[in-house]
């Protein structure tokens, strides 16, 4: 066997060329394959899913805020402070939102849907 050659199979090799016999053993590797769950139900056939979200819970349908504010007199409309404690319904009027209402409560951060849309706000909570 020559060295000279040997040297040269070598570096073929590490340019990456491929030689004659290189791709024989492709053909006898096994296929690789993906496997696949089943997707999970985690509930019946016959429950309604329409009034429940994610974990069963009841889900409130959509409030429209003309719907809620609309024929309420100003003086229903608390000015809005982070020092004021709201409740859930409570009507508030923001300086730079406008008028809303307060739909979640949680902690020191409640919901407030205004015209613009939801936006979280602080309160003495």
């Amino acid at each position: 066997m020559c060295l000279q050659k040997k040297a040269q199979h070598s570096r073929a090799r590490a340019t990456g060329k491929k030689k004659r016999g290189d791709d024989r053993n492709a053909l006898h590797r096994p296929a690789m394959s993906i496997k696949r769950s089943k997707a999970r139900s985690f509930g019946s056939r016959d429950q309604d899913d329409a009034d429940t979200g994610f974990g069963g819970k009841k889900v409130e349908p959509v409030k429209v805020w003309a719907d809620e504010t609309a024929g309420k007199a100003d003086e229903a409309f608390a000015p809005y402070s982070v020092t004021t404690k709201f409740a859930k319904g409570a009507l508030l009027l923001h300086g730079k939102f406008g008028k809303g209402m307060v739909v979640h409560v949680e902690g020191a951060r409640i919901e407030v849907l205004f015209e613009d849309g939801i936006k979280k706000l602080g309160h003495a909570g």
